[in-house]
């Protein structure tokens, strides 16, 4: 019993660091780049070169562009493991797997209004911090199932989840 549930805590852990990683990874980048996009604009302002100022083109960094690919990735990654984690935790703890897609509604149902939550909540504070708020939200939900023993306690985390999903 206890090496099976500290089988399952490691996996939960091991997606709250992840989910840490790539919020301050993703952070950083997003700082560089607007640092980048700002100082590039500044720039062209005094270039003489008219052929790229005509063209108004910003030419950014690799790390730009594989970052937030490889953030998506692992945010994704996240995502799809769920339906399999979460069949085993509710087939553990309860006995029945068969709780697992009744809290895939649960969480079904609260992105929809997430989603909008959401979209309205990055309008006033920018799509990066909206988004960086979604993967810290993740991460939150993974420590939440992490400890949660009682079923409530895993049907609220479905309701936390679908914050994170409405972010990615």
């Amino acid at each position: 019993g206890l090496v099976r549930v500290m089988d399952i805590q490691a996996v939960y852990f091991v997606a709250v660091g992840l989910a840490i990683a790539v919020t301050v990874c993703s952070a950083v980048v997003l700082y560089k780049l607007d640092g980048h996009i700002a100082h590039s604009a500044a720039g062209a302002v005094h270039r003489v070169d008219t052929e790229t100022a005509e063209t108004g083109g910003v030419v950014l960094p690799v790390y730009a562009l594989i970052v937030p690919l490889l953030t998506v990735i692992i945010l994704q990654g996240a995502e799809s493991t769920r339906t399999v984690y979460l069949s085993l935790v509710t087939f553990q703890l309860f006995k029945d797997a068969s709780i697992a897609p009744a809290m895939f509604g649960v969480t079904a149902a609260a992105e929809l209004i997430t989603m909008g939550l959401l979209g309205s909540l990055a309008a006033k504070i920018g799509e990066k911090y909206a988004i960086a708020f979604g993967a810290v939200v993740g991460g939150l939900t993974f420590m939440i199932m992490a400890f949660a023993q009682s079923l409530p306690v895993l049907y609220a985390s479905q309701l936390v989840y679908a914050i994170f999903v409405a972010a990615l």
